[in-house]
């Protein structure tokens, strides 16, 4: 919705700058069948960019990055568009929308992630996550969630390895590495995150991954114990932890 409504306002506005007015006698229907369009177009590549995923909310650098991101191709398919149909006339309407376009677009989300925060500051809106990992490397885990509630991330439970002595651990112990899947299920938990330990290999966090597809269960590893790669991991900073996901 603050997406649609920063949009709609640049293309209202780039359009009354080129015309004067919103005057159909003047021939901006046209024009205004085109801010339809690149309207549209606006904000289907904001969702093929990724900038709707809910693990870029919140925290972190990377949400402004997609949104201005998906605005700059959505100028270069505007602009190689107008180019073929030969609108030179649009360039100064199409210029104007997008710089508009795009100031509007970050300080909308900009202001979405101050109310954001607010609620994860009282414990609203956050994700659950099932930690997997020696019983120190989760509780620092958890202590440093802990610290950056602004993150939205909060660790429900624990699976360990079965020879680990895990008491007085910061969260209850539910399952072992055997059964991070089941025991995800069972939590409904948003997200599994790997720690250290010394059982975990990267053959072991790639059968986690493949026990968690196709259940709607985000994984998040930390950096040296990945194992694994691809365009679909990315990183998230969060205080002195830089978790992929």
């Amino acid at each position: 919705m603050v997406d649609t409504i920063a949009i709609a306002i640049a293309l209202t506005t780039a359009i009354v700058f080129r015309f004067g007015a919103l005057d159909a006698k003047q021939g901006t229907t046209f024009y205004l069948e085109i801010a339809a369009g690149i309207g549209v177009a606006w904000l289907a590549t904001l969702a093929a960019t990724g900038t709707y995923e809910s693990r870029f909310f919140g925290s972190g650098p990377e949400e402004y990055k997609r949104v201005i991101s998906a605005s700059l191709r959505t100028l270069v398919l505007a602009a190689f568009a107008f180019y073929l149909i030969k609108l030179d006339a649009a360039r100064v309407f199409l210029g104007s929308a997008l710089v508009l376009g795009l100031l509007l677009l970050l300080l909308g989300r900009w202001g979405a992630r101050m109310w954001l925060v607010r609620q994860r500051f009282q414990g609203h809106l956050t994700h659950r996550l099932l930690a997997v990992g020696a019983p120190s490397s989760v509780d620092e885990l958890v202590l440093e969630l802990q610290a950056h509630p602004h993150a939205g991330l909060a660790v429900v439970g624990a699976c360990s390895p079965a020879s680990e002595d895990v008491t007085g651990m910061a969260v209850p112990q539910i399952g072992t590495l055997d059964n991070v899947a089941a025991v995800a299920q069972a939590l409904e938990v948003d997200a599994v995150v790997v720690t250290s330990a010394a059982e975990i290999t990267p053959r072991v966090i790639r059968e986690i991954a493949w026990s968690l597809e196709g259940l709607g269960i985000d994984l998040i590893i930390a950096p040296s114990l990945s194992g694994v790669a691809g365009p679909r991991i990315t990183m998230r900073p969060i205080g002195g932890l830089a978790l992929l996901h």
